[in-house]
């Protein structure tokens, strides 16, 4: 392999992973809600402020053992999430927002959400597109309770379509929380890469690795 041929190989790989990761970034702040305190504020975050503020919490699975039972391995029940709902204290909406600016293209919305309690807790989410003033995607999960942290966590994914720009995020609980929390954790927004990305860094890869090949080949001449 040429120094020449190393330098193109390495520059297609540079440009190939510098596309693909420039989408790959979490727009959300603070999204794993690991930042600051156990507590009523949230680093990153709005709380409505038409919601009894000590209905939303940052919590970890440990704070469930005395009222709930709640067990599981000790890094389970040590992760930080928000819970709605918190000492049956809700009024009707609980709600956590956070302004954050929209990839162009495809987006991708990923979180993870469970519930503990005596029945089914429901969450509704939201994304706004300041630009276009309308929601470009609204949903809801419903988590059926459990209270062992290793297994009661799922995960929600969906794409949606922004022309970039300012954007909100809102996650709402509108269900009534006797004796139920709904919990929401590892929250992330990000670009996805399109086609066109992925060929140039598999391209890049398989640039680099015919490259490699052939300086490891071995000549043998025979006498």
């Amino acid at each position: 392999m040429t120094f020449k041929s190393r330098l193109v190989a390495e520059a297609f790989l540079a440009t190939a992973l510098s596309s693909t990761g420039a989408h790959a970034a979490n727009l959300i702040t603070n999204g794993d809600f690991e930042a600051g305190a156990l507590g009523n504020t949230i680093p990153g975050w709005v709380i409505d402020a038409a919601v009894d503020p000590r209905s939303i919490y940052v919590l970890n699975g440990a704070a469930y053992g005395p009222c709930c039972g709640a067990n599981g391995s000790a890094a389970a029940l040590a992760n930080k999430f928000v819970t709605f709902g918190t000492g049956d204290s809700q009024n009707n909406p609980a709600r956590i927002l956070q302004d954050f600016t929209l990839a162009a293209g495809r987006n991708r919305i990923t979180f993870d959400f469970g519930a503990i309690g005596g029945a089914p807790h429901q969450l509704s989410f939201g994304i706004y597109d300041f630009t276009v003033g309308a929601f470009l995607l609204i949903d809801t999960v419903s988590a059926n309770p459990s209270n062992n942290f290793d297994t009661l966590f799922q995960t929600y994914t969906a794409d949606f379509v922004s022309g970039g720009g300012p954007g909100n995020l809102q996650f709402t609980s509108f269900d009534g929380t006797i004796s139920k929390d709904m919990f929401l954790d590892n929250v992330r927004v990000a670009g996805v890469p399109e086609a066109a990305s992925w060929a140039l860094m598999i391209a890049g890869f398989g640039l680099v690795g015919g490259a490699l090949r052939r300086r490891n080949k071995v000549s043998v001449t025979y006498a």
